[in-house]
């Protein structure tokens, strides 16, 4: 029973894996191309529909690729706030953001992290990649 277990998580981790990196060269294909523009110490916030702020995406580097419409990000830093709940912090070397501006792919020391409070603990977590679909 315990080997049936160990061998559905090993599969199931495995395409979940699959998954997440399939998009990377859709995301990725901007590489060998010049971007359209770029900005330096980019910073951009997203506010909800009471006028809070929903995230906050800063990047030391943003360039535009305008034939696939991505965005790449040097250094990303997203913050997530969410009323009532302290903030989670995901960094990484590098990030794509997609041409629909609802998924980001972060690669590259990966780190989830979010303060705790009186009532939670500290979390952190570290990925090679990790997908980001946002609201």
């Amino acid at each position: 029973m315990l080997a049936v277990l160990l061998l559905t998580a090993a599969i199931t981790s495995w395409w979940f894996l699959h998954r997440i990196t399939d998009p990377v060269s859709s995301l990725t294909a901007g590489e060998n191309h010049e971007p359209s523009y770029y900005i330096d110490n980019f910073e951009a916030t997203v506010m909800n529909e009471e006028g809070q702020r929903k995230y906050t995406l800063t990047a030391d580097t943003m360039q535009h690729f305008e034939y696939n419409k991505t965005l790449r990000l040097d250094n990303p830093h997203l913050i997530r706030y969410t009323v009532g709940r302290v903030p989670i912090h995901a960094k990484a070397d590098l990030a794509w953001f997609d041409d629909n501006k609802k998924e980001i792919l972060m690669t590259g020391n990966v780190k989830i992290t979010r303060t705790g409070s009186s009532s939670d603990q500290n979390s952190e977590m570290s990925t090679p990649k990790l997908r980001i679909l946002l609201d």
